[in-house]
């Protein structure tokens, strides 16, 4: 069977990468480096349809690397994104094309779609969109909160109704109806918090 043929129906994969850079990169540097990491990616024949430009964040924890001798630290890095699509074939020429850039902290590649809206959301952001309302004490307040005051944070803070999640924990059989019936902790806890 002749290559061409074991080609035929086959269709590239769409993959996103994620890269940290040094940060001790200048703009002009870093506008290069994304240059060629983008050449590299395209050589390799994927074509890059989508990318977003470097940030210089705060890494959650410190990275060590093996740059030009010595072991490197960082707790910085520009972070930046590229899509493509490939043969997955292509794959491990463009991960080990990375792996000896020695401007690459890190990377990341991921299967993806291309159509795919949102790259690498931080789950921070939406996590802190969620806004949970503090009522003041008033006088007499016994701190009680009714069922349904109760039902309407947790389905605020979960974006579930509270009651389908119990039903669908014991239509599961993973806790018996009794100890779920008798199980309110969570509700006692989340009362605490809304009040």
């Amino acid at each position: 069977m002749t290559e061409e043929h074991e080609d035929k129906g086959r269709e590239p994969v769409v993959y996103e990468l994620g890269y940290h850079l040094v940060p001790s990169l200048s703009e002009e540097d870093l506008a290069l480096r994304v240059g060629e990491l983008r050449k590299m990616i395209e050589e390799k024949g994927a074509p890059v349809f989508a990318e977003g430009d470097p940030e210089l964040i705060s890494l959650a924890y410190e990275i060590t690397k093996h740059v030009a001798g010595s072991n490197q630290r960082f707790s910085d890095a520009h972070f930046g994104w590229m899509k493509f699509e490939v043969m997955p074939e292509e794959l491990s020429g463009i991960t080990d094309a990375l792996d000896l850039d020695q401007a690459v902290i890190r990377h990341l590649l991921v299967k993806s779609d291309r159509d795919q809206a949102v790259p690498f959301t931080r789950l921070s952001a939406s996590v802190s969109e969620k806004v949970i309302e503090h009522k003041p004490d008033t006088a007499g307040d016994t701190g009680e909160v009714s069922e349904e005051e109760f039902e309407k944070a947790v389905e605020e803070l979960v974006g579930e109704d509270p009651k389908d999640t119990k039903k669908a924990l014991v239509d599961k059989g993973d806790t018996p109806v009794e100890e779920v019936a008798k199980d309110d902790t969570l509700e006692k806890e989340v009362a605490s918090a809304v009040s």
